[in-house]
C-alpha cells in the first residue's frame, strides 16, 4: 500500500468560536485570561510570543507591505 503524504503546509484560520464542538468552559477559561494570552487564545491574534524583543509588536503598525529600495537614495 503506497502511503501519501503531505508536502505543503497549510494554514486554516480558524479561532475557538469557530469550533462549534469547544467546551464552553474551555471558552469561559480563555475570556477569563488577560493581556498576550487572551490575545492568543481568545482573538484569535498569533502575532505575539512570550519573550518576544518587541512585547507590543502590532501587524498594522510594524509590518511593511512593499519594501521602497529606492526611498533615500538621491
Amino acid at each position: 500500500m503506497l502511503k501519501r503524504r503531505e508536502t505543503d503546509t497549510r494554514f486554516i484560520p480558524a479561532g475557538v468560536t469557530d469550533n462549534r464542538w469547544n467546551n464552553p468552559d474551555y471558552v469561559r477559561v480563555l475570556e477569563g485570561l488577560t493581556g498576550w494570552q487572551k490575545r492568543a487564545g481568545l482573538d484569535d491574534d498569533w502575532d505575539i510570543a512570550a519573550g518576544q524583543h518587541i512585547t507590543n509588536f502590532r501587524h498594522e503598525v510594524h509590518v511593511v507591505a512593499a519594501l521602497d529600495d529606492t526611498r533615500g537614495v538621491e
